[in-house]
């Protein structure tokens, strides 16, 4: 029987400076986006994938205190599936939960 995992792991570049968040119950979070080039592109034709990522707690916290606009990062977690509705229609977002 194979064993199916949900596992995803990216080393990007930091697209922005990073805010801490809290929420309600004054958990620390922290979105961000992540820069990583696709493997076997050249300089010249380098071709950039953007994935967006959310942080919880102390991880959140971490993540903040040391990384900045620029800055090399490498994440591990697991890719999450988010659905909303925006003027009737639904939107889904594929976040990596680090």
């Amino acid at each position: 029987m194979v064993s199916l995992r949900n596992n995803v792991g990216l080393i990007g570049r930091m697209t922005h400076d990073l805010e801490l968040r809290k929420t309600n119950s004054d958990i620390p979070v922290v979105n961000f986006n992540l820069a990583v080039d696709r493997p076997g592109t050249s300089k010249e034709n380098r071709i950039t994938d953007f994935f967006d990522c959310v942080a919880w707690r102390q991880t959140a916290e971490t993540i903040v205190k040391y990384f900045k606009k620029g800055d090399p990062i490498g994440i591990h977690g697991c890719l999450t599936m988010n659905e909303r509705e925006k003027d009737g229609q639904k939107i889904r977002k594929v976040e990596v939960q680090v």
